[in-house]
């Protein structure tokens, strides 16, 4: 050891000595690597390192040197200034992209700098890498963490952007969507269509469009939203209802369509007294009773309840009483007595 300190003095004494700026640079940092490999004195050795920073040919090797002493002595803060500096002198891409990796790593590991400046850096390596899914990644967990919706619009778009697989994009496409509405921007429903026409399963794309259809006065698209809802719900009674309010919102205008949410409404759940109804009225007005009365008879022999299905075949009698089928209606009536024998208005 103590030639090694003779050999650190003799350089300390030669850089005093010497005029030339590059000569100096070039004893300093062999006088860090003395200290370094040998001594194994890290603080001095990053003294050594960091005198020669200021120079433009010690700038380089200075902060190669450093990158690895700082952890040695637990200085982050240098050591993720030092991967800064790196990547903004470096001219090399790949050197400047692990430069920003490492810096975001110790960044995160060790608490060093503000989440802004977290965020900026992401987003830098995204210059770099447009669509680098790991960036985008923490992008998106530092909106969600900071209650950041304009960010979070901006990252959930390029997730979106950057993936092949409809289900995964339908999920990007929600998210990007729900931000957007919470920011009162009512264009989120279509990013919501936008949605579901990569995935018919992505349910919350559904309820959103629901949602922000129902504020905004779109019969359409509630429409669209009740049905895809109800194709996915595994309650009967609740998806009725909710064939029930499709049928509610287009029949005006869509009277086959709307007859068809009816006819699923009364399959799923024939007890669902809105749905006859509205079929009743629907079809009596087109004056198709015909199919009225299949209907009808349909629901009243699927029916579990005794007494739902005695309506039903009152019902049915009666409207083919006005159609003069007496003998028809007699046998709807004796139908809807044997479901139950105490139902007084049959009687």
């Amino acid at each position: 050891r103590g030639d090694w300190h003779d050999l650190l003095q003799e350089l300390s004494a030669e850089i005093d000595m010497t005029s030339d700026q590059a000569r100096k640079v070039s004893l300093a940092l062999l006088r860090g690597t003395v200290y370094r490999d040998q001594l194994e004195d890290y603080p001095k050795a990053v003294a050594c390192f960091e005198s020669v920073l200021a120079e433009p040919t010690g700038r380089v090797p200075g902060l190669m040197a450093l990158e690895r002493l700082y952890p040695r002595i637990g200085d982050f803060d240098k050591l993720a200034a030092t991967y800064r500096a790196i990547a903004d002198v470096t001219t090399d891409r790949q050197a400047k992209l692990a430069a920003l990796r490492e810096l975001t790593r110790v960044m995160e590991t060790h608490g060093v700098g503000s989440r802004e400046r977290l965020q900026a850096t992401y987003e830098e390596l995204l210059e770099l890498v447009p669509g680098d899914l790991f960036s985008l990644e923490r992008l998106e967990d530092l909106a969600r963490t900071g209650n950041d919706p304009v960010l979070a619009e901006r990252v959930y778009l390029q997730l979106a952007e950057v993936t092949d697989e409809p289900p995964l994009r339908a999920h990007y496409l929600t998210l990007l969507a729900t931000a957007m509405e919470a920011q009162q921007n009512f264009r989120a429903i279509d990013i919501y269509r936008r949605a579901i026409e990569e995935d018919q399963e992505q349910l919350a794309a559904v309820r959103g469009l629901a949602r922000l259809a129902e504020g905004l006065g779109d019969a359409g698209a509630l429409a669209d939203a009740s049905r895809l809802e109800a194709e996915q719900t595994s309650d009967p009674t609740i998806a009725a209802k909710l064939y029930v309010r499709s049928a509610s919102l287009r029949i005006g205008t869509d009277l086959d369509g709307g007859l068809s949410d009816l006819r699923h409404a009364l399959g799923l759940h024939p007890e669902v007294e809105s749905a006859a109804n509205q079929l009743a009225t629907a079809l009596t007005e087109a004056n198709r009773l015909g199919e009225l009365i299949a209907d009808l008879s349909g629901a009243a022999r699927a029916c579990k309840s005794n007494s739902r299905a005695a309506e039903l075949w009152l019902q049915v009698a009666t409207i083919q009483a006005d159609l003069g089928r007496h003998a028809s209606g007699i046998t709807s009536l004796q139908r809807g007595l044997s479901a139950r024998a105490d139902h007084v208005p049959s009687l």
